[in-house]
Order: structure tokens, then C-alpha cells, then sequence
């Protein structure tokens, strides 16, 4: 079974299973049914700080699809991440200039964070991919 969480909360989730536990005599003695649910509840991730305030950086189209550009006119950038919603990084760029263009080819759709260290501190915005 494969399965992916909702980027939102969906309320509560219940996963229902049943196993057959079966001895192959060809009768239904020694046979037996388990049955079990387990329900998820929405828990935002802590992974990445979420700033109430920080240096000046635009991040443009969002949602995105080919290309991501971050604008930061007043602090230098050093390096931007792409952080995905379990908090591991999946790439990393160099920044150098005050707009910077981030190839998005080969990231799926979805929901993720763009982590950016500049001369002032880290700033996070969070940026849509579609396809």
C-alpha cells in the first residue's frame, strides 16, 4: 500500500486492516481473521523555523513551475535550500546575486520550503511546485 499524507489538515485519518491467518488444510479449522484500525491526527512539522519577520526576500512565481526566482534587493544571499515537508533538504544553490533564478525541473508537485541564509540571518518561505 502506498499512501501520502494531506499538506493540510484533513481532520482525523483511520487505517482499518484485515488479515487472514490461514493453515492450508483445506478447512476452516485453525484459521483465523484479525482486524485492527489505527487512526492519524494532523501534526504540523517543527523541522524548519517559521520567522514572524526577517530580511526583505521576495520569492516569485508561486506556485511554480520551471523556475523559482528569489529577489532580496537590501541583504546579500549566500546559499539557498529547498527543504521538503519532513524537513530534509533536497537541493542546494549558490546565491550570489540580488535576484537569483533556481532551475525547479525534476521536482515533484507539492508543498515545500525554500531555507535562505543572507549576511543578516535565515529567512523561510514556503513555495508551491505544480506540474
Amino acid at each position: 500500500m502506498e499512501w501520502a499524507a494531506p499538506e493540510e489538515d484533513a481532520g482525523d485519518i483511520t487505517f482499518y486492516a484485515s488479515v487472514l491467518d490461514a493453515n492450508n488444510n483445506g478447512t476452516n479449522t485453525g484459521d483465523a481473521l484479525y482486524t485492527t484500525t489505527s487512526t492519524a491526527s494532523f501534526e504540523p512539522t517543527n523541522a524548519i523555523p517559521q520567522p514572524d519577520s526577517g530580511p526583505d526576500v521576495k520569492i516569485y512565481p508561486n506556485p511554480a513551475t520551471e523556475a523559482i526566482f528569489v529577489h532580496s534587493p537590501k541583504n546579500l544571499l549566500r546559499a539557498i535550500r529547498l527543504i521538503d515537508s519532513q524537513g530534509r533538504e533536497l537541493r542546494q544553490w549558490p546565491a550570489s546575486r540580488e535576484t537569483n533564478r533556481l532551475e525547479a525541473s525534476g521536482i515533484s508537485a507539492g508543498i515545500y520550503f525554500l531555507l535562505m541564509e543572507t549576511e543578516k540571518g535565515q529567512v523561510v518561505r514556503k513555495i508551491a511546485i505544480q506540474r
